[in-house]
């Protein structure tokens, strides 16, 4: 079987952000001493306005969903994500 170079460097990309954002949260702890969990919503906030994206600030719906997403960590995701495009790379 043959991979798909591209889907790889992209996905060792993504893979590559998740560990950096556990890179930052360590860094982070090791300033503060206190462990500063990023969630996807956080990071959604963070990069996202309320007038473009109300629903990351003030959820009306779907509110499990936005439970969820504020509970998983966005390096993990990133990771896994990253990985899963990695596997999924074979032609």
């Amino acid at each position: 079987m043959q991979r798909d170079v591209s889907a790889v460097i992209i996905g060792f990309i993504i893979v590559l952000a998740g560990i950096g954002v556990l890179g930052l949260q360590t860094y982070w702890y090791l300033q503060s001493g206190m462990w500063t969990p990023l969630s996807v919503i956080d990071v959604g906030q963070m990069y996202l306005t309320a007038e473009k994206a109300p629903w990351f600030f003030y959820p009306q719906s779907c509110l499990g969903v936005y439970k969820i997403l504020a509970w998983i960590p966005s390096s993990g995701l990133l990771i896994a994500f990253g990985i899963l495009i990695i596997n999924g790379a074979d032609n």
